[in-house]
């Protein structure tokens, strides 16, 4: 029995990749770099789930499930070791929110990839991490605040970028 749930499990992971044409795909490798971790979302309503990643390039890929690239961000003041955070930050659509190595925070549109916020982008110091951003509604004002982790501090923003 257990050998034909494994059977199985491989089977039909086999006819799952035949519906993900072009993965895996090859990332560039970036001396004592990493990509952070990813985060799925659909946003082209396409009926499919895009992936959103980081990484040390200073820019943010979104994928589609072809491994296409949907498209990059603008270029970030720095590299990105950590995950990105996603969610309704201004209380309407929801936001990429990531912090670079440098210690800037952007929250933006993830569909145009447009950084016009009132964190445009806003330095919170040296040293983030290793967490990335975390979104959640502290005051109970229905709005999320961002919490970002930078050198032995941890900060809180509202969502008008006040801290």
């Amino acid at each position: 029995m257990k050998y034909t749930i494994i059977l199985l499990l491989l089977v039909c992971a086999a006819f799952a990749l035949d519906d993900l044409p072009g993965w895996p795909i090859a990332t560039s490798a970036y001396d004592d770099y990493y990509f952070g971790s990813f985060v799925t979302e659909h946003i082209d309503y396409d009926g499919t789930l895009e992936i959103f990643i980081a990484g040390p390039d200073s820019f943010i890929r979104v994928l589609h499930k072809d491994s296409m690239d949907v498209i990059y961000s603008p270029p970030l003041s720095g590299n990105v070791r950590t995950h990105i955070a996603y969610g309704p930050v201004s209380g309407g659509p929801k936001q990429i929110v990531v912090i670079t190595e440098d210690g800037d925070l952007y929250v933006g549109n993830p569909v145009f990839l447009s950084f016009d916020s009132p964190f445009d982008p806003y330095s919170v110091g040296d040293s983030p991490g290793p967490a990335g951003p975390v979104l959640w509604d502290f005051d109970g004002d229905n709005l999320v605040e961002i919490v970002v982790h930078a050198g032995n501090n941890l900060h809180i923003f509202k969502n008008d970028g006040t801290e």
